[in-house]
């Protein structure tokens, strides 16, 4: 009986012990663990926090971000030189690095994607329509997406691009807020001012802006160059993308024949636009014509018959009394409507006195 008793004691001593045991190794793992059982609450709060920080978009900062990014463009176009070469940033990525101060990565590399390129004499500034921008001076909304992400609303109606809408997604990122992304929604085409037009195209051949030139271009059917007024099937024909090109361009082409002589008119673009196309005089013209098919010399207008269904704006100046009026000039510029029924450039065409 003193046997069984003894061994009852001893096996309830021990499943004690090992109950301690178990029991004091499981504190010991919590204490070694504290982290496992609040960190999810730290990273919680922590997220809190950052959030907590983001500082309030009200119409003021709306202004100060969406004016900075105009800014920032713009500053590209005051840093180039005479040949649009970049002065002060000697790489692409130097240019992203001073853009994404003001605008995210994504939005940099679509200014640059359009607008800047390497080439072998430095960074290139390609002259062309500028982006979207927001007009300070317009009215808009802004809209909350969430506490870091807002849409700045606004409408916009002009010449080139009608009436339109954009969308500039401002964002928090890094303590501070930018530009993301801007959209833009076509709400309707506005019929555009051809005589304005005009204007525009008389002052970018005046400065041999072959990229600006460009973009009045008709996408389809290109511009045809005549370096007289009677328009003949031989004279040159140019896509968008060869008038951008024009001052890099070194060809020689043939233009046509020179009136009297009948020699060929064999020159570059560079050099045609300075023989035929010096417009200076035309920046302000004695009188402006549409559609009048004037003929101010012996060559024949026969503008009537080559360009149905067009608009011609004729920029003329009078000849002085010192040449007998024979100095007179006028440039003839054709406009005809695409497919979008927008007005776009389809010839440009000198008009001179000729034996």
């Amino acid at each position: 009986m003193k046997k069984i008793i003894l061994l009852f004691l001893i096996l309830l001593i021990g499943g004690a012990s090992i109950v301690w045991i178990l029991t004091n190794q499981e504190d010991e793992t919590k204490s070694s663990n504290p982290a496992s059982s609040s960190e999810k609450t730290v990273e919680e709060d922590k997220n809190r926090d950052d959030i907590n920080t983001v500082e309030n978009l009200t119409e003021e900062k709306v202004v100060e971000v969406l004016n900075s990014y105009r800014e920032a463009f713009e500053s590209l176009i005051s840093d180039t030189n005479d040949q649009n070469f970049l002065s002060s940033f000697y790489s692409i990525d130097e240019v992203r690095g001073f853009l994404t101060k003001v605008m995210s990565t994504k939005q940099a590399n679509e200014i640059i994607g359009n607008y800047v390129e390497n080439r072998d004499r430095g960074v290139y500034f390609i002259a062309k329509e500028s982006p979207v921008f927001f007009e300070k001076d317009t009215d808009f909304t802004f809209k909350k997406v969430t506490k870091k992400h807002y849409k700045v609303i606004q409408q916009q109606e002009n010449q080139m691009r009608g009436k339109i809408e954009k969308t500039f997604h401002v964002t928090w990122v890094e303590d501070k807020w930018i530009l993301d992304n801007v959209e833009v929604e076509r709400l309707e085409a506005v019929q555009p001012n051809v005589e304005q037009l005009a204007q525009e195209v008389i002052q970018v051949i005046n400065k041999r802006d072959m990229e600006a030139l460009a973009v009045y271009a008709h996408k389809e059917k290109g511009v045809l160059f005549s370096p007289y007024v009677h328009v003949k099937d031989q004279h040159q024909e140019f896509t968008k993308e060869e008038i951008a090109n024009f001052k890099e361009d070194e060809t020689v082409y043939h233009w046509g024949n020179y009136d009297g002589s009948g020699k060929p008119i064999e020159l570059t673009p560079l050099a045609y636009f300075n023989e035929f196309l010096n417009v200076e005089k035309l920046q302000e013209p004695d009188e402006i014509f549409v559609n009048q098919y004037n003929q101010h010399g012996n060559a024949i207008n026969n503008h009537k018959e080559q360009f149905p269904n067009t608009k011609i704006i004729e920029y003329h100046v009078e000849g002085t009394e010192e040449n007998a009026k024979m100095d007179w000039q006028s440039i003839h510029l054709v406009f005809e409507k695409n497919d979008n029924e927008l007005w776009k450039l389809t010839a440009i065409i000198s008009d001179t006195w000729t034996i």
